[in-house]
């Protein structure tokens, strides 16, 4: 059963949605969801996760712009690194999501790695803060 998301919001008259890839990216983590778990497991992705993998690549992205973030390509030549539609996730992130009212946008997915994908939901008119 999906979660029932909201509808779309209108896209902003006089806002050049470009301009986004000419930006750097920013992040924070000061809203990260680290507690409780999945039910494939814990959310807290531990340190050791975060020094090896997380924080270095969220680190390298704040020194580039977003179109250089976007053009990253996996092996296969499927795009790393995009925006989502909110509906296309699992129920399970879709409902954690509107507990904490996150609804007002696409989500961003960035691949760190073969398993590793950190998904934020995104704000009005800018790239998600992590």
């Amino acid at each position: 059963m999906k979660a029932d998301l909201p509808g779309r919001r209108s896209i902003r008259v006089g806002v050049d949605p470009s301009q986004i890839y000419q930006m750097h990216m920013d992040w924070s983590d000061a809203e990260a969801d680290r507690v409780g778990s999945w039910t494939w497991g814990a959310r807290d992705w531990g340190q050791a996760s975060w020094d090896g993998v997380i924080g270095p690549k969220l680190a390298n992205f704040k020194t580039m712009l977003w179109r250089e973030i976007e053009s990253a390509v996996s092996d296969g030549g499927h795009h790393m690194h995009h925006s989502m539609s909110i509906d296309v996730i699992c129920d399970e992130c879709q409902t954690r999501l509107l507990e904490f009212g996150k609804v007002d946008g696409d989500i961003y997915r960035f691949r760190l790695g073969l398993t590793l994908i950190v998904q934020a939901a995104a704000r009005q008119g800018q790239r998600p803060n992590m």
